[in-house]
């Protein structure tokens, strides 16, 4: 963007929308995920899981399988709304996972919020190293 001036960039996002039309860098992108990777920045979490895949092989293309899981009468929504972006330049180093769904569903039905974690969303958390 215009107002970095060429600055490393950290971007901590709930996108859980349509990634905005009419947008010159975004390409095609259908969602603000797919937007803010055309745009140059990375997942953090994507990038541990693309480095340990290249350390031990295995599955590179790893989000955290939930951000949100609220239960509602009607149903359940479980997605992966909540991200940290950054640009080039910054070092990811290590992030922490969510909680196994099977240990969420078993010990809270209600899903989220509960008394343990008491928003609807799970906090994200990265080591970043920025230079």
């Amino acid at each position: 963007a215009d107002f970095a001036r060429g600055d490393e960039q950290i971007v901590l996002a709930d996108v859980n929308s349509f990634a905005p039309t009419g947008a010159q860098s975004g390409g095609n992108a259908t969602s603000v995920y797919d937007y803010f990777t055309a745009c140059g920045y990375r997942c953090a979490y994507r990038a541990v899981a693309q480095a340990s895949a290249a350390a031990v092989g295995g599955p590179s293309d790893v989000f955290p399988r939930y951000t949100t899981w609220a239960g509602w009468a009607s149903g359940d929504f479980m997605a992966t709304c909540d991200h940290i972006f950054v640009s080039k330049g910054i070092h990811v180093s290590a992030v922490l996972d969510v909680p196994p769904l099977e240990e969420l569903a078993y010990e809270f039905p209600e899903r989220l919020p509960n008394a343990s974690y008491p928003s609807d969303h799970m906090s994200l958390v990265a080591d970043l190293v920025v230079p």
